[in-house]
């Protein structure tokens, strides 16, 4: 028999659910929980330089290995700074895991007068999936497996959890019985596993793409992506349409993918991509998301298949033909069942939509000004071929051609309408999950001074990243000499006047260093 507190009920059901690293701003609320992670060597908390990064470094985490990461702050001022972090993960679908303590129970609802104290449920519940306050001990474990079942089912997103902090230190003894009937393995609260389908869509939307002359998929949510069906694109190879994808499925595919036609955002803003959008016949859209919604205006005239694996992610409209299966198997049978059919398959088609992708990624390097063309230039060679390349500023908007361009997998392009900086602290989440792997952040000034500071954590861990900044020279508008800065965090500083290749700068392992263009 143990005397076993709230906070070691929390730590024990996230181990259970795999979980390496907790993202946290310590808080004297969360005591138990930090005690009971510093007697338990299969995870670690990580400390960052603000509550926002928390989010966001779980973010990069939990994208480039698929594995599952949590963000952790303290009552109310915490929690607040946390929110902008955590909105990156509700707009690029990605299921982080967030959990803070609260007030004492009987302090809330309403909400009694207290230091920090605020509606936590509120304010996250327009950016998670599922939000809940844990009132009781024992709800503990069936929570967090919720909380995780939420996540990752359907069209993935963030989730919170609040915890009173009179739940969080209560004592309790526990029988080894009553543990075993507390803490039920993670697979007995949800399904892991394929989702075949129905016969009669999948039929349907067979039907459908065997008429078709002009075919074309669109593939959202990051899909392709490691723990988000990587193996989509050996399904699209065999379905042999051409396909488009959205900046959130980014850097999965590759001018190596015969198929790629390329970004949907850069395609359809060309004239040439809009008028194949037009001329399209059948739209098979895998994975729905904001940037692929703008897709279907322009292709009105193409009959919709919808692949997805939550109900009510589905379009609803008369035109759509819905396939509730995951993306892997429902292309995967309809390949098998196009195979079979006789029928001339669109190759006329898919060589214009392919040439009409190049074209438009060329012409978007084309326009990017000298100093981020240069930087490009740097990225161009077999030493990145296994490199996580994370885009953030103004360099985000011409990323997503270079990868269609350069035969780069791995590329993650940060979104210019929501967090704004969210690159550097995304960049050192994916360096902590990829030790074995470079990667680079190409970014602005701008963009990288937002979050400058997580640099010293960075280092204390040796987490090593290369930052790729397109710099301004210091001047009147722009005091700040950036070269000074990165130095005194400790970074190897090299400029693009100098003689330098990017393999010899990623040669520094558990180091960060910077190149300036």
């Amino acid at each position: 028999m143990k005397i076993t507190t709230g906070g070691e009920i929390v730590v024990k059901s996230l181990v259970d659910q795999g979980v390496r690293y907790v993202f946290s701003i310590i808080g004297g609320q969360m005591g138990t929980i930090y005690d009971a992670i510093g007697k338990n060597p299969s995870i670690d908390v990580i400390t960052p330089r603000s509550e926002m990064s928390t989010a966001l470094m779980a973010c990069g985490y939990t994208v480039t290995t698929g594995l599952p990461a949590v963000a952790m702050c303290t009552v109310g001022a915490g929690v607040v700074y946390e929110v902008g972090g955590l909105l990156k993960a509700w707009l690029d679908y990605l299921p982080v895991i967030s959990i803070a303590p609260q007030v004492q129970s009987y302090k809330m609802k309403p909400n009694q007068e207290n230091l920090q104290a605020c509606e936590q449920d509120l304010l996250f519940s327009p950016i998670t999936k599922f939000n809940a306050i844990i009132y009781h001990w024992e709800r503990i474990p069936q929570l967090i497996n919720r909380a995780f079942r939420e996540a990752a089912s359907g069209a993935p997103g963030p989730v919170h959890l609040d915890i009173p902090v009179d739940v969080l230190f209560k004592h309790r003894f526990l029988t080894s019985q009553r543990k075993n009937r507390l803490l039920p393995p993670p697979h007995q609260s949800r399904y892991i596993g394929p989702i075949p389908g129905d016969a009669p869509s999948l039929e349907k939307a067979c039907d459908l793409l065997s008429q078709a002359k002009r075919p074309i998929a669109l593939i959202g949510q990051g899909m392709g992506r490691a723990g988000r069906f990587p193996q989509i694109k050996a399904c699209l190879e065999k379905l042999e349409i051409p396909f488009l994808g959205t900046r959130l499925s980014a850097g999965a595919f590759d001018a190596e993918d015969s198929f790629f036609v390329g970004d949907a955002g850069s395609f359809a803003n060309s004239e040439a991509g809009e008028k194949i959008l037009e001329q399209a016949d059948c739209l098979l859209i895998v994975g729905l998301d904001p940037e692929s919604q703008q897709i279907l205006k322009i292709a009105q005239n193409a009959t919709m298949i919808q692949v997805e694996t939550d109900p009510d992610a589905m379009l609803g409209q008369e035109t759509a033909v819905p396939v509730f299966a995951d993306p892997e198997s429902a292309l995967n049978r309809l390949a098998e069942a196009l195979a079979q059919r006789k029928g001339r398959k669109p190759v006329a088609w898919k060589n214009k939509a392919l040439k009409t992708g190049e074209a438009a990624a060329q012409q978007i390097l084309k326009s990017a000004d000298e100093r981020t063309q240069t930087a490009f230039e740097l990225l161009d060679g077999d030493s990145l071929k296994d490199c996580i390349l994370v885009a953030d500023g103004a360099p985000a908007a011409i990323a997503p051609a270079f990868l269609k361009s350069r035969k780069h997998a791995g590329g993650h392009v940060m979104s210019q309408g929501a967090t704004a900086g969210a690159g550097l602290p995304f960049a050192i989440g994916a360096a902590l999950g990829n030790p074995d792997r470079s990667v680079i952040l190409l970014c602005d000034k701008e963009s990288l001074f937002h979050h400058l500071r997580e640099l010293q954590p960075a280092e204390e861990l040796g987490v090593g990243i290369t930052i790729l900044c397109v710099d301004k020279a210091p001047g009147p508008d722009d005091a700040a000499d950036l070269e000074k800065v990165l130095q005194g965090f400790g970074c190897h500083v090299h400029r693009t006047g100098e003689k330098i290749s990017m393999a010899n700068v990623l040669r520094h392992k558990g180091q960060a260093g910077a190149v300036l263009v």
